[in-house]
């Protein structure tokens, strides 16, 4: 029995197809990782910048978590960030001096919101808002720059605000004298500096790259069998009929 006849534009036209389709497949799939989450930093907004003293400013913060799980599910019981940070603490750094205002946690979906009164005793001009981690393994500051008015005030009795799912009871930091944009050295003597965002993110790094190399072979090694198929399904049709 013969083999079904083929002209050979239609041979010639089959091989094309099957070369170009595995091509196409070998670079899709060298090109495109699994899709993942990305980890946002912690991020501090306020209600103003331009503060009079003791009137109230509110201070909201989101994605406020303790690590970062975007090239895999994380353990038990934590979410793509982690845990929520617990302690945070907020206080208004000027000349030097810390001003503690206010000490709490984020909640479960990393976020936290307080509104407090701007320190009667801040001198007019710049400033900063600082919302801090306390202890940690990776400890995290977020300075907001902001200008304190000239508006007329009176003394009252400072206190620290409390907020987040439940009270901490860890006691805030006690002012000292601080660089102007303090870190993690600065307020423990004899801790080491914190790490920068870079080394944070190195491992997790390494490990995208090699989940990117491990597609790029797969997906190499499918176009590679596709041309085979093609050039088997060509040489095949070559054959005189029996």
């Amino acid at each position: 029995m013969r083999s079904p006849h083929v002209s050979p534009d239609m041979r010639n036209l089959l091989i094309r197809i099957v070369l170009v389709v595995g091509a196409i497949c070998a670079a899709l799939c060298a090109a495109t990782p699994p899709a993942r989450a990305d980890c946002a930093g912690p991020m501090v907004e306020v209600s103003e910048k331009d503060l009079d003293r003791a009137n109230d400013v509110t201070i909201i913060g989101r994605f406020w978590g303790d690590n970062c799980y975007d090239t895999g599910a994380p353990p038990a019981g934590e979410g793509t960030l982690g845990k929520p940070i617990d302690p945070i603490e907020i206080v208004f750094v000027q000349n030097g001096t810390d001003f503690p205002v206010a000490l709490g946690a984020a909640d479960e979906d990393y976020e936290f919101s307080v509104t407090l009164p701007v320190p009667w005793d801040l001198e007019p001009g710049p400033a900063q808002m600082v919302v801090r981690s306390i202890g940690g393994d990776w400890p995290i500051d977020a300075p907001v720059e902001v200008m304190v008015t000239d508006a007329a005030t009176s003394a009252f009795r400072t206190t620290i605000t409390r907020f987040g799912p439940e009270a901490s009871d860890v006691a805030p930091v006690e002012p000292a004298a601080v660089e102007a944009v303090p870190d993690a050295a600065a307020r423990d003597a004899g801790a080491p500096p914190e790490p920068d965002a870079e080394s944070r993110s190195s491992d997790q790094a390494d490990s995208g790259n090699s989940e990117l190399l491990l597609w790029a072979v797969g997906g190499l090694a499918v176009g590679a069998t596709l041309v085979a198929v093609g050039v088997a399904v060509a040489t095949s049709m070559r054959r005189p009929g029996r």
